[in-house]
């Protein structure tokens, strides 16, 4: 089942809005422009420098499993200059402990190893995989098992290395919690990230490799049925649609109230939809009752998400949608164009 995907453009520069909510850290990075030329698109970036951290941690919203998947586009200013200090993600558990790792080499050849990105080499491609000032497509997909491990590795939807029967455990569990790109000391290199999602292989939909999906980012464009009070103005959907958001102006609601909003549509070349990330940035002003719920309206049903009590800090809150809940099965380019958001406090 897909748990989260982001094309990093909701935060518009501030990198502090990553933690509002949806990453654990952080580090010495910065949102800048794609650095390919044909791209509008918001990336995150990490410049060499001498100190050792994670360009961000994410939890993974299922909690632990002992097999994950995660999915990144990365786009390297050169390939890492010292072969003791290398770049890649780590799969971690519950306690931050490294289980597993898929490191890039000094040559553009990747590693699957156990541990951190400088750990046990468990199998190494034989060619180079990636090259500089280039986007790259990686996939990944560890299972964590001190006997019967397993891992593979996709580069731009070709499966380039995989282990079986090998030990990807390194601590006590047998599972991992969360992803970290891991960043290292001198010798480290610039990169640049988009385009990140995290499934696991439940369900019946998105529950192994991805392949080639494009995401987008669609915004609110109407009111369709704007009951909440904006906090300037008389429209609501142009406050929604703020990238990033904008603390001073809101939509807020004093009682149980639903809205509906138009939104924009899809890529022309869209042909079909994995999926949708139901994203939205809410708090409340004390510490009474309050609680939000997302949903999609689609014809005469509406697929509803998770009613959850929220906080008074700003925090983005999310709900996947796997299918259209007028059809049962994934939406359409067309179904999901003539689709509406739902947003009501319903406590």
């Amino acid at each position: 089942m897909l748990q989260w995907a982001d094309t990093m453009n909701r935060y518009g520069t501030n990198t502090a809005l990553m933690l509002n909510g949806i990453y654990a850290e952080v580090h010495n990075a910065t949102l800048i422009a794609d650095p390919d030329p044909t791209s509008t698109q918001k990336v995150l970036h990490h410049s060499p420098n001498t100190d050792y951290n994670e360009l961000y941690r994410f939890p993974f919203p299922g909690g632990s499993k002992a097999t994950m998947g995660f999915q990144t586009n990365i786009w390297c200013d050169q390939l890492p200059t010292l072969g003791s200090f290398l770049p890649g993600w780590e799969f971690r558990d519950s306690a931050n402990v490294a289980q597993v790792s898929f490191s890039i080499e000094t040559t553009g050849a990747m590693s699957i190893r156990r541990g951190g990105v400088n750990g046990t080499p468990l199998a190494t491609t034989l060619v180079p995989v990636v090259t500089a000032n280039a986007w790259h497509r990686i996939e990944m997909k560890p299972t964590v098992n001190s006997v019967t491990g397993a891992a593979e590795l996709r580069v731009n939807r070709a499966s380039v290395l995989s282990v079986s029967g090998a030990n990807t455990q390194s601590s006590a569990l047998s599972s991992s919690a969360q992803i970290a790109y891991s960043k290292s000391y001198s010798g480290g290199i610039g990169t640049s990230h988009k385009n990140l999602a995290v499934w696991d292989t439940t369900g019946t939909r998105n529950n192994d490799f991805l392949g080639s999906v494009q995401m987008t980012d669609i915004d609110t464009n109407a009111d369709t049925s704007l009951t909440w009070v904006p906090s300037t103005g008389t429209v609501g959907w142009s406050i929604l649609d703020n990238n990033p958001p904008v603390d001073t102006t809101y939509i807020g609601a004093a009682t149980p109230l639903s809205n509906v909003f138009g939104l924009g549509n899809l890529p022309a070349d869209a042909t079909s939809v994995l999926g949708l990330v139901l994203v939205n940035r809410s708090w409340k002003i004390d510490g009474g009752d309050g609680n939000t719920q997302m949903g999609i309206v689609s014809g005469a049903s509406t697929g509803l998400g998770t009613d959850r009590p929220i906080t008074t800090a700003p925090t983005y809150w999310w709900d996947v949608m796997e299918v259209d809940p007028a059809t049962g099965i994934p939406f359409t380019p067309t179904g999901f164009n003539a689709a509406s958001l739902k947003q009501s406090r319903t406590v």
